[in-house]
């Protein structure tokens, strides 16, 4: 990070464009947006393959920012023997621990062309040039239950009132049983307390304790 704070790092890359749906009539696409409690702002997203990633990067404990539409990286041409430049705008980049930060371009598999062999050029030579990775990534190809995981878990990151009067009691608990279920862990404190109050709390803290950046490393 080279002694920048997040602070001036959260300015530096805020997003360069704004999220449309401009062409969806001929290549169908989503746009939407979420409270990122990690970002502590909104994140817009173009695409079902965009909203899956920034699902996986939210929960990832490894995972310390990421940016959406971060920066822009221009792209040369010739028109009429005159050299000229267009702007492409990746996608996201992540700051994760241990690691150097990584920008990424989010794909459909069968996306492939001349245009994207180009951008991928400059891309990646924008990323070595910072001393960062770069990488085009298909988060649609990940095992459909880990995205059906993502997409459930993504609700329970942010923290409840009185959560933090079981937490401790739960991860003893479950130290102590070893293997076990939600249900049974959450049984377990009954007639103490509900167990269908417990059971938000529990997937929190399954929330908040995991780390997924390996389905695509």
């Amino acid at each position: 990070m080279k002694n920048q704070s997040w602070e001036e790092i959260d300015n530096l890359y805020f997003p360069k464009r704004k999220v449309h749906n401009k062409g969806s009539k001929n290549r169908p696409h989503i746009i939407g947006s979420f409270y990122s409690c990690k970002m502590v702002r909104v994140v817009e997203y173009q695409s079902l393959n965009e909203c899956i990633f920034y699902y996986l990067l939210e929960l990832d404990t490894h995972v310390e920012r990421y940016y959406v539409q971060p920066l822009e990286v221009q792209i040369p041409y010739i028109n009429d023997d005159i050299k000229k430049t267009w702007v492409h705008v990746p996608d996201v980049l992540v700051y994760k621990k241990g690691n150097r930060p990584a920008l990424f371009q989010i794909k459909e598999k069968e996306v492939v062309s001349d245009k994207l062999n180009i951008i991928n050029k400059w891309c990646e030579k924008y990323a070595s040039e910072k001393g960062w990775n770069y990488s085009v990534i298909y988060p649609k190809e990940m095992p459909p239950i880990i995205i059906k995981n993502l997409k459930f878990l993504i609700g329970f990151l942010k923290k409840r009132r009185d959560y933090d009067l079981w937490t401790a009691d739960l991860i003893t608990e479950l130290s102590c049983s070893g293997k076990t279920t939600i249900k049974k862990l959450a049984d377990s404190f009954y007639p103490k307390e509900n167990p269908l109050y417990l059971i938000p709390i529990i997937y929190y803290l399954i929330s908040n304790m995991i780390a997924l950046l390996e389905v695509y490393q």
